[in-house]
């Protein structure tokens, strides 16, 4: 069974916060109960040192170890939490006090609830402790005394309240912070899991074929942004990609029909007697089948092109050449419609290259610019170098232009940004296609530049060198 994000995103912080809560109380218990270890470890230290004194005052107050000497120890404060026994200088015992079995009995427990409290740390405070203090008078040692703690040390009812008050207060934290982390946990989870599951439905609904299907842009999330934007972008290229699929059925269908129809027209006429079979009439369907062929080969050719079947022949050439003699092709064209046909030519510029595949690249390009430049306007090719490494061909001409948003699509197969005027100066709609396809596989570049009632500018840029 598959999860879904929110689950886990959910499931994840929570379990972050528990593992971190957890963390947090036990490394507070244990910084608290350490240093209260080392506090009452201070604690007896200093009690037995004040004993210590305490019994050096007694000791010469009696000239002794007497009975009262030892009645006096007993009735100091504090005896009911320790036992205590008193050595000579020569180790014997000259007195000693034993706790009463119910304060032994309490301290214990009280030192149970503590290791209790303690978490992890409790087998700290389960053993007895002894503590042992020499007995000094003007600065000579008379004796030693030993204090017995029937635990690791004692703790009062406040003291042992204080420990578990602190205890219960980490539990509650803890508790708090995994219900506002749940809720942290649910209302992030929903954040991000929500703009995915609308990206989900928007991509579904693009595989459908709506492409008008929209995702919202405006994410909380930077990279859900830039998601939804890439969402859209791919949406709109699928719907101009649509587009251009039902104009290339239409404009492939015309293609074909146009010939065709001419073709099957003369061979009716010629067998319902309409016409003879004059030379003339069979080189007008001859005319439309090598229309029509050319228009096939065209097309077999972009194929070839784009899976890499067909290879350059690389020579060494001089692309002014090539241009020069392109150019004298189109003269007579240029002229018939009164346009003016310019050149700015570099004197020589030798590369590397195909010269037979270049040759397209121009033709295709001079032959779009003698179409729709208006007549008496003006067409201009430009040739030259970019730095050592790269040459450049420019094609201009005079007109309206191409509109912004048909940019992107020029080099598309049978796209036309103008469909009506297409019709007016014929066409098969793939010529541009060839020259990119042709462009990269010399691994250069093309760009176009179309200002608003200014004319189009292309520009091929390729490699001097082929690239190894």
């Amino acid at each position: 069974m598959k999860h879904t994000l929110r689950g886990r995103l959910t499931r994840f912080l929570l379990a972050s916060a528990l593992v971190s809560g957890l963390t947090a109380l036990l490394l507070t218990n244990a910084a608290l109960y350490s240093t209260f270890y080392n506090y009452k470890e201070a604690v007896q230290l200093q009690s037995a040192s004040d004993f210590s004194e305490y019994a050096s005052r007694v000791y010469q107050l009696n000239d002794g170890w007497t009975g009262k000497t030892l009645t006096m120890l007993l009735a100091y404060p504090g005896t009911d939490e320790f036992s205590f026994r008193i050595y000579d200088t020569q180790e014997l015992m000259v007195m000693n006090s034993q706790l009463r079995p119910d304060r032994v009995s309490f301290h214990q427990n009280m030192m149970r609830r503590m290791g209790r409290n303690a978490m992890f740390f409790q087998s700290r405070f389960y053993d007895g402790t002894n503590v042992v203090e020499d007995i000094v008078i003007n600065g000579e040692t008379i004796g030693t005394v030993e204090l017995v703690y029937p635990s690791t040390f004692s703790v009062d009812t406040a003291e042992l309240d204080f420990t578990s008050g602190v205890n219960r207060s980490l539990l509650m934290s803890l508790a708090i912070a995994l219900g506002l982390s749940g809720l942290l946990s649910a209302y992030l989870s929903k954040l991000l899991s929500r703009p995915i599951v609308n990206l989900t439905e928007v991509t579904k609904s693009i595989r459908n074929g709506h492409f008008g299907r929209r995702a919202e842009e405006r994410q909380s999330v930077r990279e859900l942004t830039e998601l939804s934007g890439a969402v859209n972008d791919l949406a709109e290229t699928l719907s101009h990609q649509s587009e251009i699929r039902k104009r290339l059925t239409s404009d492939l269908a015309h293609e074909l029909r146009t010939p065709l129809t001419i073709i099957q027209g003369q061979l009716d006429a010629i067998l319902e007697g309409i016409f003879e079979a004059t030379p003339d009439r069979l080189l007008v369907a001859r005319s439309e089948t090598e229309r029509l062929i050319g228009l096939v080969e065209r097309l077999r050719e972009i194929a070839d092109l784009e899976d890499d079947t067909v290879e350059l022949t690389y020579d060494d050439i001089d692309l002014t050449v090539i241009v020069r003699d392109v150019l004298t092709l189109f003269e007579a064209d240029a002229m018939t419609r009164a346009q003016t046909l310019t050149s700015d030519l570099a004197f020589s510029l030798p590369m590397v290259g195909d010269a037979h595949r270049l040759r397209q690249v121009l033709v295709n390009l001079l032959s779009n610019a003698v179409k729709y430049t208006p007549d008496g306007g003006r067409i201009h090719v430009e040739t030259g170098t970019i730095g050592s490494s790269e040459a450049f061909l420019k094609v201009f001409n005079s007109g309206a232009g191409i509109a912004p948003e048909d940019l992107p699509f020029l080099f598309d197969r049978f796209y036309r940004a103008d469909v009506s005027r297409h019709r007016e100066t014929g066409g098969s709609g793939i010529g541009l296609t060839i020259v990119k396809l042709i462009v990269d596989a010399h691994h250069g570049r093309i760009e176009v530049h179309s200002p608003a009632g200014e004319g189009t500018t292309f520009t091929v840029i390729l490699p001097l060198q082929p690239s190894s």
